[in-house]
């Protein structure tokens, strides 16, 4: 096997993946996540870690434009040559600066108590959460991986790693501050307990969040 069918099935090995954790993240741990936040924050973990960072690194963009008809294809390039122009400025508003701040503002915004609340109520706060999320991560997970299509020229390797651990930093913080801040402070329909551990269940999500949020970025 070469190198070209190795890379080819490792990038349909992790779009599958990706997939496959979406459909988890979206259907059955979607109902047990509006009942405890332990599983609500293995939700946030998948969609602001795993899934984007398996589809990103996947780069399934040119795999998918070569499979285009060549009349759709040449739509699009007189599409982005006509408006070239506003690019300059995308470029900035998506640059890997603005990618970051965007991401930790996202995910901090959705932990803010008060909104917490009303995320737990609101259908639809419910399912704006959850795309507000995954786009800032795959934003900032575009950066990271280099994917396709590139407005940027791609970041070096090295810069690359260390923007990629920078992206752990408001996970783990917040799962600090959840973990050793006040009980309580989200209200879940739903508790649970370890036997022999005394952590109540914001506890428990909050140790997953603090352990796991910077695996999810150094992997």
């Amino acid at each position: 096997m070469n190198v070209r069918e190795r890379n080819g099935r490792f990038h349909t090995a992790a779009i599958l993946a990706a997939l496959a954790l979406l459909l988890l993240a979206l259907l059955p741990l979607n109902a047990l996540a509006r009942r405890y936040f332990l599983a609500h924050a293995a939700q946030q973990l998948l969609l602001v870690g795993w899934i984007p960072g398996l589809l990103l690194l996947a780069d399934p963009l040119p795999r998918l434009w070569r499979r285009l008809p060549r009349a759709w294809r040449a739509a699009a390039w007189r599409f982005v040559r006509a408006r070239r122009t506003r690019l300059g400025a995308w470029r900035w508003v998506v640059g890997p600066g603005a990618a970051y701040v965007g991401f930790t503002a996202v995910f901090w915004l959705w932990h803010d108590p008060a909104l917490h609340r009303l995320l737990l109520r609101s259908d639809a706060l419910w399912a704006l959460e959850k795309g507000t999320l995954f786009g800032a991560a795959l934003l900032y997970w575009w950066h990271v991986a280099a994917a396709a299509p590139r407005l940027h020229a791609p970041l070096p390797l090295l810069v690359r790693a260390g923007y990629a651990l920078l992206g752990a930093g408001p996970i783990k913080l917040t799962g600090i501050v959840l973990l050793f801040g006040r009980e309580g402070v989200y209200a879940y329909p739903g508790q649970l307990a370890l036997p022999g551990l005394d952590v109540d269940a914001q506890g428990l999500g909050s140790m997953l969040v603090w352990l796991l949020g910077g695996v999810l970025f150094t992997a």
